[in-house]
């Protein structure tokens, strides 16, 4: 197998779109939203699952929800033993490369 040199690059404020955390639902991952929930002490949940565009596009909504799902995705990714070589975000994103 050759290697591959991996990157992350991570969306900022406005990648948001409703139902996008429809997918990750069933994943073992999904357990970080449970415990941003808490830790926000909101419903990440139903900004990923329910909330219409007008509501997701909030700025409170927004960010909160493109950090948390981006969070599962990396989660399920690492679970995978893909590590990257560098990490990036756009504007918000730089909080999940961080992280």
């Amino acid at each position: 197998m050759q290697d591959m040199t991996i990157a992350f690059l991570f969306p900022g404020q406005g990648a948001q779109k409703p139902g996008m955390g429809e997918p990750w639902v069933e994943h073992e991952s999904w357990e970080l939203v449970e415990e941003a929930s808490e830790a926000a002490g909101r419903d990440v949940a139903h900004l990923l699952l329910h909330a219409d565009a007008d509501e997701l596009t909030q700025t409170r909504n927004s960010q909160l929800a493109t950090y948390v799902l981006s969070s599962v995705v990396l989660d399920a990714v690492e679970m995978l033993g893909l590590e990257p070589v560098a990490v990036a975000g756009h504007s918000l994103g730089e909080y999940t490369a961080i992280t």
